[in-house]
């Protein structure tokens, strides 16, 4: 889900301070930190009681890709999955970070919720750890660079690594994981020297400061560095860049006791979700919890684990993607202090599109999309199409199981939703001793390279996480690009619910399809034609989807294959908005050389008579033409 989010008023559990900005991919009110002068002694022993009124900072979001946070409307993540990683959510992979400061030393203290801990490289930063930069005051130059990883996996724990690929060093620091719990926990000093500062520290000084948590999981393909969190996660990874970190300003002493506080606000279009912790003796009120949108007051259901408290709220109708809305959180503890929260969002529409046989044709260059290539049906073309090679998924070295791939959408961040495919083999429609492809330019490539069945198969595409932005409201449909290298051959495609682990759950039944000869342009494939008659085009359109995860089969199966041999390409596959079941749908006429061409969105019908019985036009597809020496006839659109 792409989420834009603006922030009105920080959490009261934190100190953030949004004067003077220079805006950066830090969700706006995160950029500016007070660290605290401690009034006790700290201890680097995993035991952070003596931290009691430091105040938290959890989970700040960040824009992605990096260097999009000056754009109108960001895509702010909590999480940045990376190299096939996935995010399933809270216990995954979050965090809460305190620092505080005394005359000599300033300390972090992390805690860091993560279902499995990985770091089976025993390395400082591929697989689960913290990364820190330090930079000079006005944030234009690394001062720093400091690693910190527990060694080992969940069950076989390894060494702390304590590693200064840059700076002064000189720190130190003590890990710890509770299997337990969930939680590694990371006590972390650092002397003034180390950070190019001189003791003894005092009120106002400034540095700039940038945090990479790492999360590596089980699973295949899920080990080492697969995704970070974290404040100014961007002045760290896809190169160093010092002004992507926070300004930290050092402050008056710690007051006061521990606080419960809010972490991941995941507004949606059809739901909301946040998460309280409990922090000492603040233990959240569950019924106590109030979320307002637009200034009307939403049920909410919650559910407690050890200290945390989630809470949702189903919508009782979706929001429109797009959209401008404001949210307003309030929950109290036993104690009767009150947490508060309040921001704009913006659920922004996006559009997940999978280049397959990428690598075809293997003679030449293969069809691979470059990021800002635009390709597909006009209406709903992108750029950012997943380059995805091979004829069946990766499969991990060590345990020969798939690796789902990761999907970024036309933002070109990571949509959440994976996929997993197998075929027999890959071909193209060009260069590869089969011509059957006219396109040009980036639509030439993608129609390119595709996955192909045998003379009696079935190839599977298997899409999994798919967002709740594309799931809510209308739903998704989902485009087949399906051109062969010899036209006339054709096969049977449908679309699973992937969820059903019995009996096949069908969503879409067969649509028997057919390549059309030499194609330039985009034909939608009818599916209005007489029962066993393959329709002929080049791409198909299963509408209004709502599954979170489907399987797509091409089949030549007996008896959804035609021509000699039949074959059921993929040249791709694209999950877009679905359009609206209900009200208004577009349909024009113009004039042209045959008489007039109809352009239109759904299924054309005809009558003779303006309120006569209007059946469907047999064999049509937008555009149509038909001539105009032939009775009066009304046309629209079911």
């Amino acid at each position: 889900m792409r989420t834009s989010l603006r922030k009105l008023l920080p959490s009261l559990s934190i100190f953030l301070f949004g004067l003077g900005a220079s805006a950066n991919d830090i969700e706006p009110g995160k950029e500016f930190y007070t660290a605290l002068r401690t009034t006790k002694n700290i201890v680097l022993d995993g035991d952070l009681s003596e931290w009691t009124g430091a105040p938290v900072l959890a989970d700040p979001k960040f824009a992605v890709p990096k260097f999009s946070g000056t754009n109108e409307s960001p895509n702010y993540v909590l999480f940045e999955e990376y190299n096939g990683g996935t995010w399933s959510g809270p216990d995954d992979q979050t965090s809460a970070v305190q620092v505080v400061y005394d005359d000599n030393n300033v300390y972090f203290g992390f805690v860091v919720t993560d279902d499995y801990h990985e770091n089976s490289a025993n390395s400082a930063w591929d697989g689960d750890s913290v990364q820190l930069m330090i930079a000079n005051a006005d944030r234009s130059e690394q001062v720093a660079l400091y690693n910190y990883a527990l060694g080992g996996v969940e069950g076989a724990l390894g060494e702390v690594i304590v590693n200064h690929e840059a700076g002064p060093g000189g720190t130190e620091a003590v890990v710890t994981r509770d299997a337990t719990t969930h939680k590694t926990i990371y006590e972390i000093k650092l002397p003034a020297s180390s950070l190019n500062l001189t003791a003894p520290l005092t009120t106002g000084t400034k540095f700039g400061l940038g945090m990479a948590i790492n999360d590596g999981d089980s699973g295949p393909g899920q080990n080492g560095q697969k995704g970070w969190g974290g404040l100014g996660a961007h002045a760290i990874v896809h190169g160093k860049t010092p002004s992507e970190t926070a300004l930290v300003t050092l402050g008056t002493a710690v007051s006061g006791g521990d606080v419960f506080f809010l972490s991941t606000v995941k507004p949606g279009i059809g739901s909301f979700s946040f998460r309280a912790t409990d922090k000492g003796q603040s233990i959240v009120d569950t019924n106590s919890a109030k979320l307002t949108i637009d200034g009307k007051a939403q049920p909410l259901t919650s559910k407690k684990s050890a200290d945390a408290t989630d809470f949702t709220s189903v919508y009782t109708s979706t929001f429109a993607p797009g959209v401008p809305h404001t949210y307003a959180i309030e929950v109290k503890d036993t104690l009767g202090n009150k947490v508060t929260d309040q921001a704009s969002f913006t659920v922004n529409p996006i559009k997940v599109g999978l280049n397959f046989g990428a690598d075809e044709p293997t003679e030449a260059t293969g069809s691979i999309l470059q990021p800002d290539d635009v390709a597909g049906v006009p209406a709903v073309a992108q750029s950012h199409w997943n380059n995805l090679s091979t004829l069946t998924t990766p499969l991990d070295a060590n345990t020969s199981e798939p690796i789902p791939q990761v999907l970024n959408s036309d933002a070109g961040a990571s949509s959440g939703a994976t996929v997993v495919w197998d075929s027999a083999n890959t071909w193209a429609s060009t260069g590869k001793g089969e011509e059957n492809n006219q396109f040009t330019d980036a639509d030439l490539t993608l129609m390119t390279g595709y996955l192909d069945t045998p003379d009696s198969g079935t190839t599977h595409v298997t899409m999994s996480n798919i967002p709740e932005v594309l799931t809510a409201g209308n739903g998704y449909d989902l485009y087949v690009y399906a051109l062969g290298g010899v036209a006339g051959r054709g096969g049977g495609y449908r679309v699973l619910d992937a969820s059903s682990t019995n009996t096949p759950n069908v969503l879409k039944d067969y649509v028997l399809a057919t390549s059309d000869a030499n194609p330039s342009s985009y034909k939608e494939v009818p599916q209005d034609v007489a029962s066993g008659t393959h329709g002929v085009g080049n791409y198909i359109v299963f509408k209004n989807l709502h599954a979170p995860a489907i399987t797509l089969e091409a089949t030549t199966t007996a008896p959804s294959g035609s021509g000699t041999p039949p074959r059921a390409p993929i040249n791709a596959v694209q999950l877009v908005p679905g359009a609206a079941t209900t009200g208004a749908t577009a349909i024009s006429i113009k004039k042209n050389a045959a008489g007039v061409e109809i352009t239109y969105q759904g299924t054309l019908q005809s009558a003779s008579t303006l309120t006569g019985q209007y059946t469907d036009v047999a064999g049509a597809t937008s555009p149509y033409s038909t001539g105009a020496t032939d009775a009066a006839r009304y046309f629209r659109v079911k």
